[in-house]
């Protein structure tokens, strides 16, 4: 498995995530499209797409945090799903990263909330805040409220949130 930077001249690439992205995530859980190719223009953002066997299997959307990286979305496209590929995407990418923070919807949202959790707790991952609100992408958008996850201690979580809030979402 490997783990490619993408950038603004993967045009095709990048479109066939954008794809899957925009019908995978709902819109409030997601970047326009024009936010979205503004990623490539952020020196701590990083789309990796994630290659096996030589097939693009999924991407990642990432940040680079003071003391961590934070994992804007994940996705296993479709066609590869159900085969145990984001287990072994969280475990390579770990090796390379080893200090992660997500953001999952809350497992009393949904019965796939649920699962998704109970995924993200089989490969190390644990509530650290269950408050936790992302803010809105845009004015037409509303803040969700999610659970934060990371796969180490933390040691100060709100200057972790305060620090996504800035980065990811420019809020301050």
């Amino acid at each position: 498995m490997d783990f490619f930077k993408l950038n603004i001249k993967d045009s095709s690439i990048i479109k066939t995530i954008y794809q899957s992205y925009s019908t995978s995530f709902p819109p409030e859980e997601r970047r326009n499209e024009e936010q979205f190719v503004e990623l490539f223009n952020n020196k701590k953002s990083t789309i990796f797409s994630i290659i096996m066997n030589n097939e693009m299997v999924g991407y990642l959307v990432t940040w680079k945090l003071k003391n961590a990286v934070f994992i804007e979305h994940f996705e296993i496209l479709e066609t590869y799903r159900n085969q145990k590929l984001g287990s072994k995407v969280l475990l390579e990418f770990s090796v390379f990263y080893p200090f992660l923070i997500l953001e999952s919807e809350p497992s009393f949202q949904s019965e796939i909330a649920e699962r998704r959790i109970a995924f993200y707790k089989r490969n190390n991952f644990k509530k650290i805040k269950e408050d936790y609100i992302q803010p809105a992408y845009d004015k037409d958008k509303p803040s969700l409220q999610l659970f934060l996850l990371s796969n180490f201690e933390v040691e100060n979580i709100d200057t972790v949130v305060k620090e996504i809030h800035a980065i990811v979402y420019s809020v301050s």
